[in-house]
């Protein structure tokens, strides 16, 4: 069996709990892809003739609004678990976070890959620190809840 990345979108992510979410990534991952509307859609785009494709693409990456609803403005981009991590990714959206492979200490190393056009690099540097400590803190301790 050849394994296959596709790319699934979840709306308004930071109204939801992390159960919510964890169950979001599970269905990703554990659904039949018929049922995986971005992947019926990838399926449909891919059948297009080239010249179509490309003016879309053109079309989804060039107007501004339409690039985050067909794009997104932020990818969560991990392979990890095989062992592996990237320096730099690359999405069609502007920001990109994605983490390597947890070191015997619990550490591990999160990057957040961003279009300079669009941020600040100040701007990363805080959304970073604010991340870390949201993972010590607040999920840390909805993690212990859940369990």
């Amino acid at each position: 069996m050849e394994v296959e990345v596709f790319a699934g979108s979840i709306k308004n992510p930071a109204s939801r709990s992390l159960p919510e979410l964890v169950e979001i990534l599970r269905r990703f991952n554990e659904a039949p892809l018929a049922e995986i509307k971005e992947v019926r859609r990838v399926l449909m785009f891919g059948r297009l003739p080239w010249p179509l494709r490309r003016s879309l693409m053109w079309l989804g990456l060039n107007i501004g609004r339409q690039h985050a609803n067909f794009f997104g403005t932020f990818a969560l981009s991990v392979y990890s678990a095989l062992g592996a991590e990237s320096l730099r990714p690359l999405a069609p959206c502007p920001v990109v976070l994605n983490y390597g492979v947890m070191a015997p200490d619990g550490s591990v190393n999160v990057r957040f890959n961003y279009d300079h056009r669009v941020m600040d690099g100040g701007t990363v540097a805080r959304a970073l620190q604010s991340f870390e400590r949201i993972l010590t803190e607040a999920i840390a301790g909805e993690l212990a809840a859940w369990q």
